[in-house]
């Protein structure tokens, strides 16, 4: 039996394979931190995926196989570096189902990471969006008086018990 640990530095590079993140770790984390630090108000998972849409336009990947690894990777990178390691784990595993949802046949690899852009840029808006429509819908669910118990912070929820309040 033979045990072989990665570190997410060995997963960016691995030597014997052709493709890598053309983003280092070090600047995957000081983008990501740059990012949190313009916009207080975004998540990390949010952040998280900006620095994927970020890795995307800078990949020298091959093919969509290679480029998709090299976004787990970048995403592993992520996750080691922050306390929300879950929310930001979340957010890339929906950015990188919702982009490749559809099916990409063309066999230019720019021409899929253009598609893969496009795709990327419609679940930014969308989750942007989200928070606001969840706190208008959730905000009729909460009475006056009434205790609210929250796990941790949440902006969502901060947002919601806001707009009920404001009601």
């Amino acid at each position: 039996l033979l045990l072989v640990l990665f570190t997410p530095d060995d997963l960016l590079h691995c030597a014997g394979h052709r493709s890598y993140p053309t983003m280092k770790k070090e600047d995957v984390l000081t983008q990501f931190k740059a990012i949190l630090h313009d916009d207080p108000n975004m998540s990390p998972a949010v952040a998280a995926v900006k620095i994927l849409s970020l890795y995307i336009q800078q990949s020298d990947a091959g093919t969509l196989q290679e480029l998709t690894r090299d976004m787990k990777g970048v995403t592993e990178i992520l996750m080691a570096s922050t306390v929300a390691a879950v929310s930001v784990e979340s957010g890339c595993e929906l950015f990188l189902r919702f982009i490749t949802l559809t099916s990409l046949d063309n066999p230019d690899i720019d021409q899929c990471k253009k598609k893969l852009l496009e795709r990327g840029d419609m679940f930014m808006k969308f989750a942007s969006k989200s928070r606001g429509t969840i706190a208008e819908k959730g905000a009729n669910f909460l009475r006056d008086g009434a205790v609210i118990l929250t796990h941790s912070y949440s902006r969502v929820v901060m947002q919601l018990i806001l707009k009920a309040a404001a009601m």
